[in-house]
């Protein structure tokens, strides 16, 4: 009797313990259906939170990889209850959501074990530059993780594409930046690449097509210089090419080109040489002479100094392109003073090197002066400025009948007129 009591005893216990676990498993299998209050949001990490079932990543993610080679970790992840113990006997499905070519080389649908653990494998994308999300699912529920994968490389140095081995055949013939370039603003440089050579091997081109993490910048140093154009290029069969890089600055200057991601960097010094000679301007004392610039007002600067017609004063003219850079110009120069009737001009000359200086001897003291070069180009007048009269020197009478004229070089030239006849007395 005591034998058959304990048999029916555990018997009975044992039901009891199966009744609760199956209970147990449709409460699990239920929160998940439901979203366990959870919606199917995630923390900051990309795991699902709130009630219920969570699925949680282990290990596998961010990780970075050559392309169309294997991840060398694999992406786990593991299902707990909300108190945190494993959760069995649940099927996860994991699939690529970003549509790049990245390929799940390991199971793709799971059944949990006790340890909730479900584990898969990857192989990376054909093309750098490129970033796969794989999302694993508790099925028939909104909660999930997702593994964040990228194609990358490492950069040994970046190269004009026409130096060093022979490349592939580009998006157009490869080309350094020029060694020699002509100042302009709409006639940019011949086309040049860039090219970006592989760590691994130190000789390898990095065929990055597309994409929006890696580019090339360049710019001028030593001497630093604004450019005009499209300064930054993305890569195309694994060159960054430019086709539309202007200077207007006659320079010798370093066109450094800049890869953002490894801060790699490549020169090329480059002459750049004036345009045609089209134009004449006027520098005097005080102001400073600026070359490449688009407008007069920017080419010559500066506060007057101040002028009186008791001093000479000298005046550098200047040949100059369309972007105020002196040129080698060696042709006749002259300069005029036009508001000054009486003074007397300097002799003619010519241009050395695009450039003479003039010494000029004003008379006549007024507001509104300005001295012109006279030559067969374009040619611009001075700033204007004000012409002082001198210390005083002479005392003169002018009488009845008699005109004053001031800024002579004679008495005879300043008096001028017959006085009217006087009545003694009157």
């Amino acid at each position: 009797m005591g034998r058959n009591y304990k048999i029916l005893l555990a018997n009975f216990l044992k039901s009891i313990a199966l009744l609760f676990k199956g209970f147990f498993a449709l409460s699990f299998v239920l929160l998940s259906a439901c979203g366990g209050g959870r919606g199917g949001s995630e923390d900051a990490n990309g795991n699902p939170i709130g009630l219920g079932l969570e699925i949680r990543k282990v290990s596998g993610d961010n990780q970075g990889v050559k392309k169309g080679l294997a991840y060398p970790l694999p992406l786990v992840a593991k299902i707990t209850a909300p108190d945190g113990y494993p959760v069995p006997d649940m099927t996860v499905d994991c699939t690529e959501i970003t549509n790049t070519d990245a390929v799940i080389t390991g199971p793709t649908s799971f059944v949990t074990d006790t340890s909730g653990i479900i584990s898969t494998t990857v192989l990376a994308a054909s093309t750098y530059d490129q970033t796969t999300k794989i999302e694993c699912r508790i099925r028939n529920s909104p909660n999930l993780a997702v593994f964040t994968l990228e194609t990358v490389f490492t950069v040994d140095r970046i190269e004009w594409a026409d130096s060093g081995a022979p490349d592939p055949t580009p998006i157009n013939p490869p080309n350094e930046p020029p060694a020699v370039y002509t100042a302009s603003h709409n006639v940019p440089m011949t086309p040049f690449q860039v090219k970006m050579i592989d760590a691994d091997d130190g000789v390898s081109l990095i065929d990055l097509t597309g994409g929006t993490k890696h580019w090339i910048t360049v710019s001028a140093v030593s001497p630093a210089q604004a450019p005009i154009g499209t300064l930054t290029a993305t890569f195309q069969a694994g060159f960054a090419e430019f086709s539309n890089v202007n200077y207007i600055k006659a320079d010798t200057i370093t066109l450094r080109a800049t890869h953002n991601v490894s801060g790699k960097t490549v020169d090329k010094v480059i002459t750049i040489n004036p345009n045609a000679t089209t134009r004449s301007i006027a520098i005097l004392p005080g102001q400073t002479y600026t070359n490449g610039t688009m407008t007069l007002a920017e080419a010559v600067t500066g506060v007057l100094g101040a002028f009186n017609v008791d001093n000479n004063f000298n005046v550098e003219v200047r040949a100059t392109d369309d972007y105020f850079n002196t040129t080698s110009y060696a042709g006749a120069v002259s300069l005029q003073s036009p508001n000054d009737l009486t003074d007397t001009e300097p002799a003619a000359s010519n241009f050395v090197a695009g450039v003479e200086t003039f010494t000029m001897s004003p008379v006549q003291a007024k507001s509104g002066y300005t001295v012109l070069p006279v030559t067969a180009l374009t040619d611009n007048a001075s700033t204007t400025f004000t012409m002082q009269p001198g210390a005083p020197a002479n005392l003169i009478t002018r009488l009845p009948g008699q005109t004053f004229n001031p800024g002579q070089t004679s008495l005879a030239a300043a008096i001028t007129g017959a006085p009217t006849q006087q009545v003694a007395g009157a």
